[in-house]
């Protein structure tokens, strides 16, 4: 999927709605969320703390070392509004995410991640793993 294909279908048509703000700098992107002045200023400092820990290699505060990056403009936000859900049946599918068929068998290039698949958690964590599990599998396939 590229990146044209991304604006045109998701965040075009959401910048259009007013549903995805986008600024090109914190202040503005604050203003727009429409944060109070402490709302603002914690935002900023959180940002401007990340961007330290990016910058020493390390987000000490989650104890991550991968998948560490600056933020930088433009930036984007929307609000969003978790809710619990569970899936009960589903699509069934392989340890790296991978549709199998009704006997079992891996489907060639297609994976499955998050409430379309049997049994997801009953939260948003499990189901954001399981998009993890799934693009590293996709990578890899493409890679093969």
């Amino acid at each position: 999927m590229s990146k044209e294909h991304l604006d045109e279908f998701w965040l075009n048509p959401r910048l259009e709605a007013g549903t995805l703000k986008k600024a090109d700098t914190l202040e503005a992107l604050a203003d727009m969320m429409e944060f109070d002045a402490d709302q603002k200023a914690t935002f900023l400092a959180t940002v401007e703390r990340y961007n330290g820990l990016v910058a020493a290699g390390e987000d000490t505060e989650f104890g991550k070392k991968l998948f560490l990056q600056s933020l930088s403009a433009p930036y984007y936000a929307m609000k969003h509004f978790p809710y619990r859900y569970k899936t009960h049946g589903g699509m069934k599918i392989t340890t790296d995410s991978q549709l199998t068929d009704k006997d079992g068998n891996p489907i060639p290039n297609v994976y499955c991640a998050g409430s379309t698949v049997a049994d997801s958690g009953s939260d948003l964590s499990p189901n954001a793993g399981s998009g993890l599990i799934s693009g590293k599998a996709v990578v890899e396939a493409l890679k093969a």
